[in-house]
């Protein structure tokens, strides 16, 4: 009683707290969608690209170890942690600050060359932050995330009108981008509980490193899972388009994050904390709800998506009415995934999720090939949709055949689910 109790103090908590983030970043993009051009957004989201791409092809996933670990309380992990996070922020930002010209070509955005330079601050105030925050997630605490969370969107979002004026184009975005990394490594640290400290230990180093070399080699197959489309569309299309396709990319990846974060905070500790047949009945449980809260809020974007981005963004963005039905279809497999990749990550397979990101990957170059053969932006998701229900079948293969979880009576609703989805996207394509 007291874990179930727990688990919904906490759910109640974070879910709350996700909803006021996601709420006030929505609210800051229709603000900058009504007062920057698409062109403009265009160029700002070749920042969160960049961003994303050093992010994910170095991270170790050290702070998901100080939640999985049965001793991720113990000081000295979380200090080598923090030792890992500054070289891989210091690292990032310098790659960054050189290749900032050859980033600013690849895009060809040379008037933003600047821009990308100034970029490089985000990843270097990120690897001070302090991990505490997370770490305290393993006893389903949640007030200091929610903290951590919430005041840079707050703080960000009353600032996006004023920078705007100020500003003018792009460039008000970049200072929102690196306004928002100050605070956040600030918050992290006024919620810590322990004080900040760095250390070298051999063997708890080799031990992150065991952990994260999969999640490393995961991170650059994610960025082509969630970022692989805006690259494609950035470098084969106009600015225009980019920020036309980036603000509809907002609005769908707003709810797929949140609910990866709801159900990562809650899943991850309650599946490493559970025996094995708990687990197999949690589990099945779990991808039974997740198959249908994707559905759920896939379907209003699939059958109304189009006329929504132009009441919230304006008459410019008509366009995202050609491909936003299919973003939806894509968001609702994608959360098809997070069940398996948390119940792996709980048995401390990070291996689980590679395998099925590189099967995702399969998507990606489908839709280099329909960029190259010049196909409407729809058939770049499509592709993505393809790659997302192969991924989603290895996972589910991997759990099955690694850990005995009980797979076959646990995918008919995502099957389910996913059909009629796609139904509706080929009727409203």
């Amino acid at each position: 009683m007291g874990l179930r109790a727990d688990i919904l103090k906490g759910g109640s908590i974070l879910t709350v707290g996700q909803l006021i983030a996601q709420l006030l970043m929505f609210v800051r993009n229709i603000i900058l969608a009504r007062m920057l051009t698409p062109e403009d957004m265009g160029i700002a989201a070749t920042f969160a690209i960049t961003i994303s791409l050093l992010e994910m092809s170095s991270n170790l996933g050290v702070e998901m170890l100080l939640v999985q670990a049965p001793d991720g309380d113990d000081p000295q992990l979380q200090a080598v942690s923090h030792l890992f996070q500054v070289c891989r922020g210091l690292l990032m930002g310098a790659i960054i600050l050189a290749l900032a010209p050859i980033i600013a070509r690849m895009f060809d955005t040379p008037q933003a060359v600047w821009a990308f330079q100034y970029v490089a601050i985000v990843p270097v105030l990120q690897g001070f932050m302090h991990l505490d925050w997370k770490r305290v997630q393993r006893n389903l605490t949640f007030i200091p995330s929610v903290i951590v969370e919430i005041a840079p969107q707050a703080i960000i979002t009353l600032a996006a009108w004023p920078l705007v004026i100020l500003f003018g184009d792009y460039s008000a975005i970049l200072w929102m981008v690196i306004i928002q990394a100050l605070i956040i490594l600030l918050a992290s640290h006024f919620v810590a509980k322990r004080n900040y400290q760095v250390s070298w230990n051999r063997v708890s180093a080799s031990r992150l490193f065991a952990f994260g070399w999969p999640l490393l080699i995961n991170g650059l197959l994610m960025f082509g899972v969630l970022q692989g489309d805006r690259l494609i569309v950035g470098t084969a299309y106009t600015m225009a388009e980019l920020g036309v396709f980036s603000v509809a990319f907002a609005l769908v990846i707003m709810i797929a994050m949140t609910l990866a974060k709801l159900a990562s905070a809650l899943l991850l500790p309650l599946f490493s904390q559970a025996d094995p047949e708990t687990l197999r009945r949690y589990f099945r449980l779990s991808v039974q709800i997740l198959a249908l809260i994707g559905g759920v809020v896939a379907l209003p974007l699939i059958l109304f998506g189009g006329s929504l981005i132009v009441i919230l963004y304006g008459e410019q963005y008509t366009s995202a009415t050609e491909f936003i039905a299919w973003m939806g279809v894509l968001l609702a497999v994608r959360t098809f995934r997070l069940v398996p990749t948390i119940a792996a990550m709980a048995k401390g397979d990070t291996k689980n999720s590679m395998i099925a990101n590189m099967f995702r990957t399969i998507g990606v170059l489908l839709a280099v090939v329909a960029a190259w053969l010049a196909l409407p932006i729809a058939s770049i998701i499509i592709c993505g949709v393809v790659g997302e229900l192969l991924a989603f079948m290895a996972a589910v293969w991997r759990l099955l055949r690694l850990h005995g979880m009980p797979v076959y009576d646990s995918i008919i609703a995502p099957i389910l689910v996913s059909s009629i989805l796609l139904i509706a996207g080929i009727v409203n394509f």
